[in-house]
């Protein structure tokens, strides 16, 4: 048994640590990575790869490779307490802490010898990318965008010494079920004024380019509140999601302006292409200073008002841990996890 690390540039071994995505998945449903997905994120062009340092480990057994895991500090990541902090992401392995712990050991070996005070996983690259295991909903159907894995995946990093650091949510709602919370949200709006003059528009979904470029600063002002904030640039911005403009239609993606004409919150939802007649309610922001406003409220509205009476089934996509409205419809059917190792 071999542990090997290589750098971006080695192309042969790129390559080998790219062919064991989605190896390890038996009876839990998920959607399939196309490895010309992992291609095209993981390169040199990548603009992560300008600023971070990273390295790649691979496990090799009896001349196969068989397990992986990416570690990475993102010199644009923002911590609150201002000290380094190590990513492990692209985690595969079977469930065997003999082939799991050399992998995660000279991962975190690496990791600590290059300043990291704590390491938190899994994280591919950032936020913008994929991160969190799934912990509970393994018998539900996936949905784009959706943490997947091997239900034994957290047990390898829980066994190996990491701790929950926090938690989110997502609700699988039917549509008399949502139908009922967007009657509820709007009888709530009726009674409140429109105080900072909020109006929603649409984005020209043809023009997507623009509209996010115009989004930018106020995305990553919003983005600064959520968990391992790093900061990218307006062209990465818009190359990664400019990326949603399959999945959107009409009025699925929609801008909150206050009545100066600025932009204080955003909000979209995707046409679910795994499943034929669901909607996912994938993300919403608002600025700091209106967080506990009614806006919130208005956004969902926006979204529900022209799409609850149309899917038979919708999804409320990972809430954090923070208190929801959403529960006032019913219990979350599925739960992600992220880890921390000190």
């Amino acid at each position: 048994m071999e542990v090997i690390q290589f750098d971006i540039e080695d192309i042969t071994l790129l390559d080998e640590f790219i062919n064991i995505q989605d190896k390890y998945f038996t009876s839990e449903t998920y959607i399939p990575t196309p490895k010309e997905n992992l291609f095209a994120v993981l390169n040199k062009r990548n603009p992560f790869f300008n600023t971070a340092k990273s390295r790649f480990f691979i496990l090799k057994q009896n001349e196969k490779f068989v397990a992986r895991v990416l570690a990475t500090i993102d010199s644009r990541r923002n911590d609150e307490e201002d000290a380094t902090v190590g990513n492990l992401g692209y985690f595969e392995s079977p469930d065997n802490m003999n082939i799991a712990r050399p992998l995660l050991d000279s991962a975190v070996s690496w990791l600590r010898d290059s300043g990291a005070k704590s390491i938190q996983g899994p994280m591919d690259l950032h936020i913008y990318n994929n991160y969190r295991f799934m912990t509970e909903g393994f018998e539900t159907s996936p949905f784009l965008s959706e943490p997947r894995n091997p239900k034994y995946y957290p047990t390898i990093f829980e066994n190996y010494g990491f701790k929950e650091l926090t938690y989110w949510r997502s609700w699988q709602i039917d549509k008399a079920e949502l139908l009922k919370f967007h009657n509820f949200v709007a009888s709530m709006l009726k009674r409140r004024k429109n105080i900072h003059g909020i109006e929603m528009s649409p984005i020209d979904i043809d023009n997507i380019e623009h509209a996010l470029s115009e989004l930018y600063e106020t995305a990553l002002d919003v983005f600064k509140q959520n968990f391992s904030y790093s900061e990218i640039s307006r062209e990465e911005f818009v190359a990664i999601f400019s990326k949603l403009k399959p999945f959107l239609a009409p009025k699925s993606f929609q801008i909150a302006r206050n009545n100066r004409g600025e932009i204080v919150g955003f909000i979209y939802g995707l046409i679910d292409p795994f499943k034929p007649g669901r909607y996912i309610y994938h993300t919403f922001g608002v600025v700091k200073e209106l967080r506990f406003s009614d806006i919130t409220a208005r956004l969902t509205i926006a979204q529900t008002e022209n799409f609850a009476d149309i899917y038979d089934e919708s999804i409320a996509a990972l809430t954090t841990s923070q208190k929801s409205i959403i529960e006032r419809i019913k219990k979350p059917n599925r739960f992600y996890k992220m880890y921390e190792l000190k």
